[in-house]
């Protein structure tokens, strides 16, 4: 799942279960009811940076720059599941690779592409494996209208 935008800034409250234990003992006990990573709305935001010098930073496989599970506490990883990136944004080769959609689709919704397209090409599943962890609602992500 992506975040409200694949490119949207998280930060992490501080926060960890033992927070006031200098006060007592299991203080928060329900402390992964709620997410420790959070939206962020950065107020300064620059233009250029390292981060969006080039569309490869994103697409390239490395998962520096976004939260992925094996970054996140074990007991912060439930409640944080909603912001967790589950898989990376596709390759640039996949994306300008991408057949775009016939212009008779332009007026469908872009999850309804596999009501139609349950096999690929030549006959292979719509998931082949260069599609493995995508969902049919971002079609339309990388296969865009003419």
């Amino acid at each position: 799942m992506f975040p409200p935008s694949a490119s949207s800034p998280v930060r992490h409250v501080p926060a960890a279960p033992t927070s006031y234990k200098f006060y007592g003992v299991d203080l928060l006990p329900n402390f992964d009811l709620l997410p420790t990573w959070v939206y962020a709305t950065p107020h300064n935001i620059q233009r250029k940076t390292p981060q969006n010098a080039s569309c490869a930073v994103c697409h390239s496989g490395d998962a520096t720059y976004f939260l992925t599970a094996d970054k996140v506490r074990p007991e912060e990883l439930t409640a944080n599941l909603p912001v967790i990136l589950n898989y990376l944004p596709p390759p640039l080769e996949l994306l300008f690779g991408a057949s775009p959609l016939p212009a008779e689709h332009a007026q469908l919704v872009s999850n309804s592409c596999t009501a139609c397209h349950t096999e690929g090409i030549r006959g292979a599943p719509i998931s082949p494996e260069s599609h493995t962890g995508f969902v049919d609602e971002q079609c339309i992500g990388c296969h865009k209208s003419p």
